[in-house]
């Protein structure tokens, strides 16, 4: 958890640098990670689809984090459902006024990309002090976040809905079945 934590500051350094260089056509963002968090106050904001009890549970986690990183303050905002938070992102790029960090599909990410509003993030991820092990993500959810032209990784899997069917199997199990031509 502490790998994390220490993932999301240094990231948070450094992207709270370069949002301002979002949208705009900017050519390619420089990436410093610096060891240690400077003792100046960082605020990060971040933009997601979450409701309330999500929220909550949100602002609790980014409590916990304030304990270890003080100057670091995590301001999160609500942007409605899935679709309003893509049209928002889209909306800031536009106007240049961004998160450092948005939650979203890969599908989105892909339209961000488009708007030269996104970091890689592998310097991040494979940084000798702060980087994470992958190994911690589902490889298949984090192969989907992979799948981007220049093959390099913009977004980590963060939650995930998965779809699912739940049957019956007594009451299945129970019934004659009459199937007059094959399932093609």
């Amino acid at each position: 958890m502490k790998k994390v934590l220490s993932f999301i500051a240094a990231l948070a350094m450094v992207l709270s640098l370069s949002a301002c260089l979002a949208g705009g056509g900017r050519e390619e963002a420089v990436v410093d990670i610096p060891n240690e968090l400077p003792n100046v106050p960082i605020e990060i904001v971040m933009w997601h689809a979450f409701g309330q009890a999500n929220q909550d549970l949100l602002q609790e986690m980014f409590d916990s984090f304030r304990l270890i990183y003080p100057q670091v303050t995590i301001i999160q905002v609500s942007q409605g459902g899935y679709d309003g938070l893509r049209e928002s992102t889209m909306q800031g790029i536009v106007s240049g006024i961004t998160p450092v960090i948005v939650m979203g599909y890969p599908d989105h990410f892909v339209e961000y990309l488009n708007g030269n509003a996104l970091v890689p993030l592998d310097e991040y991820i494979n940084h000798p002090e702060h980087g994470i092990d992958l190994e911690d993500f589902v490889q298949g959810f984090l192969e989907e976040n992979r799948q981007y032209l220049d093959g390099k990784q913009y977004s980590l899997p963060f939650a995930k809905s998965a779809e699912m069917i739940v049957y019956n199997k007594d009451w299945f199990d129970t019934q004659e079945y009459y199937i007059s031509e094959p399932f093609h």
